[in-house]
């Protein structure tokens, strides 16, 4: 088993694991409401060229969804409360 004085002598550094763990932490905790900004430019995109009425309703509700919860740091809802079923018989 390596001690600190060994990961020294390998080039490696120890480091704290509370450290590790709050850092872990706080990205997990952002992550749920923040997503990131080129995703963000990508639904604004696809909101722009999107033709149908319930696809455009979905998008703006899941960007709007990914902006509240980033200005009040709340987890992202990506329930938009709207299904759509397409049952097609023969």
């Amino acid at each position: 088993m390596h001690d600190v004085n060994d990961a020294a002598r390998d080039g490696l550094r120890a480091l704290d694991v509370a450290v590790l763990r709050d850092a872990i932490a706080t990205h997990l905790v952002e992550a749920n409401y923040r997503i990131p900004e080129d995703v963000l430019d990508g639904l604004r995109r696809a909101l722009v060229a999107e033709q149908s009425d319930l696809g455009r309703h979905t998008l703006s509700r899941l960007i709007q969804n990914y902006e509240v919860a980033a200005a009040e740091r709340l987890p992202v809802c990506q329930d938009i409360r709207r299904t759509s079923p397409d049952c097609r018989l023969r």
